[in-house]
């Protein structure tokens, strides 16, 4: 059972975020980017591993979890699975297996030296390129960061919880 409170950490989450759907296009040089119901408009998320855009698996990810996350975290807090199908369950698992492994960690602007940005650490190894979000031509804000960063976390417990319910 996932504790009530790290339930509410990730509903807090998503309630900071950019809105679902989170959907993924291909820019003019081919690379994969999100398009984001954001406040003001719909607005382009961009992840970069250093001077590079995020590969497909990662942002493949990133989108599918944010589209799912609020029925993972809604079945799991009613302990049913009944507004999740097991195709859902099935894709999320195959879309974690195929991203960077983790863990990812949020790095903050706010808990940075003065002009920081915030980024997502990948991995425990240093030499693993870092991920940078950008929504729009800013880097995108603390919720969407933090949100990225611990569904690579999220994601695998919720979908665990919601199998052992299933059994």
């Amino acid at each position: 059972m996932i504790p009530p409170r790290d339930l509410a950490s990730i509903r807090q989450r998503l309630a900071g975020s950019a809105p679902a759907p989170w959907v993924v296009e291909r820019d003019a040089s081919g690379a994969r980017r999100i398009r984001t119901a954001a406040a003001g408009g719909q607005k382009e998320l961009v992840i970069w591993r250093d001077f590079e855009p995020a590969g497909d698996a990662d942002v493949e990810f990133i989108a599918l979890a944010r589209n799912l996350m609020d029925k993972l975290v809604d079945a799991a807090d009613r302990g049913t699975v009944d507004i999740v199908s097991q195709e859902e369950l099935d894709r999320l698992e195959a879309a974690a297996r195929q991203a960077t492994a983790g863990p990812w960690t949020p790095i903050l602007a706010d808990e940075q030296p003065e002009g920081a940005s915030s980024f997502i650490q990948v991995g425990e190894d240093q030499e693993v390129a870092d991920m940078y979000v950008w929504l729009g031509e800013e880097f995108a804000p603390r919720a969407d960061v933090e949100l990225i960063a611990n569904a690579r976390q999220d994601v695998p417990k919720l979908v665990l919880e919601l199998r052992r319910l299933k059994d």
